[in-house]
């Protein structure tokens, strides 16, 4: 089965990233009308602030288009990824654990620690529950743990 981000996530995660241009477009604007008010370097700043809203606003417009594409998948033991431009694989028999974050019993994201030592997170799954089931097939029962809050 393919799964894939879930419109909701996708649409929580751009409105986040607007607020943040937002506020650094806001900064540029204070920054710039207080540097030429008081004749002194701040609306210098204020175009450095403006540059980093545009970086961050096209940063925002690239992800969308690019989670959009993106796709989930399991292959034997495998956990495949695939975007527009990549294809990704995961071996499932190398991780070590398996964490899946809870919120009133339903999973919200799942954590894979390979023994590489290194941290996979996903979150915003269309099945989530589904995938959960799917990983938990194929790791096993012992690997996985549920937890409760969210401070990881």
């Amino acid at each position: 089965m393919k799964y894939q981000l879930s419109e909701e996530y996708i649409k929580k995660r751009k409105r986040g990233m607007l607020v943040a241009a937002f506020m650094f477009g806001a900064v540029a604007v204070f920054l710039s009308i207080l540097g030429v008010a008081t004749k002194n370097y701040g609306m210098f700043v204020g175009l450095i602030f403006l540059v980093m809203a545009w970086q961050y606003y096209r940063g925002m417009k690239t992800w969308v288009a690019n989670a959009e594409k993106l796709r989930f998948g399991f292959d034997r033991q495998s956990l495949l990824f695939s975007g527009s431009e990549f294809e990704s694989k995961m071996a499932l028999s190398s991780v070590k654990k398996v964490v899946v974050q809870t919120r009133k019993n339903h999973p919200i994201s799942v954590l894979l620690f390979p023994a590489s030592g290194s941290l996979e997170k996903f979150e915003g799954i269309d099945d989530m529950p589904s995938f959960v089931g799917s990983i938990k097939g194929i790791v096993g029962d012992s690997k996985v743990k549920y937890a409760r809050f969210f401070h990881r």
